[in-house]
């Protein structure tokens, strides 16, 4: 009994601890702000990104690139846990170039979080905070002294005062030209002038928090057996159109795993019919976050992109 009661005690710490994790990276080298429900999560721009600590399974993500010329990606209602996943799940996605240049985001995989492979030292690991990231205030005073005199060379003596982030610095500096001050008679043997320039700039600006979405409900799938019957139809089947006729219904009709998907695709002869057929049945697919899945049925890289393209 008692290890029975250590035994569940324990899988109660495990479980409290374990969380969603999801990681971005940039296949095309630029770095990047990763933003989760409107909040940016990096404080420094990084090319990968892993957030720890995702307590929903749905979430709107951003990302900004540190090169401005680039647009941002945005895309909402991610999905960051997978059928696979029986409980908590490590999602990644990948920044990537599509064949008109533009850069995409696209998922990469999913496992349960405890398989994930531990991470490499390039890795930016954040733990998910809901509130912004630190303001950082950056305040720099210049003093400027001018000495003059009919006899001395012209000199001035600046001392500049900066604080960044709280951490404060001094710096003096004399500058002499080597050339002789020039005076009226009737101005005085020297003169002095005092000059404070005080420069505030506020940086690591924050979007408006947006609530992570509410997870779906489970959602249905085909009994196997139903599903083999439906699959052996579509595959006796001898012209295309009729194939498809009958994949459809079945995908209109039932909630169709990636796997399931990818099986129908794999009846067609032709790409073209498993781009439309894939097309098509994205929206009622089960798991939808798995769907990169489906990419192994495709024979050309570019209908990848006509795929992801048609569904984001």
């Amino acid at each position: 009994m008692k290890n029975l009661l250590l035994g569940i005690l324990c899988l109660g710490i495990m479980q409290s601890f374990a969380q969603h994790q999801l990681t971005v990276f940039s296949e095309v080298g630029e770095p990047f702000f990763l933003e989760v429900n409107g909040i940016r999560q990096n404080g420094t721009a990084s090319t990968n990104v892993q957030v720890d600590g995702l307590m929903f399974d749905l979430a709107s993500v951003r990302i900004e690139f540190a090169n401005s010329l680039y647009p941002a990606i945005t895309r909402g209602n991610l999905m960051l846990k997978g059928i696979d996943c029986p409980s908590y799940c490590a999602t990644s996605y990948r920044v990537k170039a599509n064949r008109k240049g533009e850069f995409v985001l696209r998922a990469f995989g999913a496992t349960p979080i405890e398989t994930a492979p531990p991470q490499s030292a390039e890795v930016t690991v954040i733990e998910y905070h809901s509130t912004p990231l630190p303001q950082e205030t950056t305040t720099t005073t210049v003093q400027v002294v001018e000495q003059s005199s009919s006899d001395d060379v012209y000199q001035e003596n600046v001392s500049i005062d900066m604080n960044i982030g709280g951490v404060g610095f001094d710096m003096d500096v004399t500058i002499n030209d080597g050339m002789p001050a020039t005076t009226s008679e009737n101005s005085s043997n020297s003169t002095t002038t005092t000059t404070t320039t005080t420069t505030t700039t506020t940086t690591s600006p924050q979007t408006q928090y947006i609530p992570a979405p509410t997870p779906a409900a489970p959602p249905c799938t085909m009994a196997s057996s139903d599903f083999n019957d439906a699959l052996e139809s579509i595959a006796d089947k001898s012209f295309s159109d009729s194939k498809m006729a009958i994949a459809k219904q079945v995908s209109r009709s039932n909630c169709l795993t990636t796997d399931q998907i990818k099986q129908i695709m794999m009846a067609f002869d032709f790409e073209s019919d498993r781009l439309d057929f894939a097309i098509y049945a994205y929206r009622e697919c089960a798991d939808p976050d798995n769907y990169y899945k489906v990419y192994d049925a495709f024979d050309f890289e570019m209908t990848i992109d006509d795929l992801e393209e048609a569904i984001h």
